[in-house]
């Protein structure tokens, strides 16, 4: 399954394709590992693809944001962009490119947030 992550602190938006198949740990360990900890999906972007966060990002003392164009809120740490559900409630492939993120993405640190 094709995924992107947002990594806040070095500004990198990177493609993944994910094992889906049953064999390895899957969408939902990728997604955990990327953001951190737990997830929770945090928007939707105009494609339909969505993102999501780490549920407890910011308990954690965060040092790093990223804001979404026509977003409610800075999310805090990292991202993971996936598509939306299928009509069995699947996940799907994210349709989003790196570039179109890059356009729709802005990165703060906790101190630019503070002013």
């Amino acid at each position: 399954m094709r995924a992107l992550t947002i990594n806040a602190e070095t500004h990198v938006i990177k493609v993944h394709a994910v094992d889906t198949s049953g064999v390895g740990p899957g969408m939902l360990a990728f997604m955990q590992k990327a953001v951190g900890g737990y997830i929770e999906r945090a928007t939707e972007l105009k494609n339909g693809d969505s993102i999501f966060v780490n549920e407890e990002g910011l308990l954690e003392n965060p040092r790093f944001f990223f804001e979404v164009e026509g977003g409610h809120q800075p999310f805090a740490g990292n991202g993971v962009v996936v598509g939306g559900e299928d009509e069995d409630g699947e996940t799907t492939n994210a349709k989003s490119e790196v570039e179109e993120l890059k356009r729709l993405i802005t990165f703060k640190t906790n101190e630019e947030l503070a002013t």
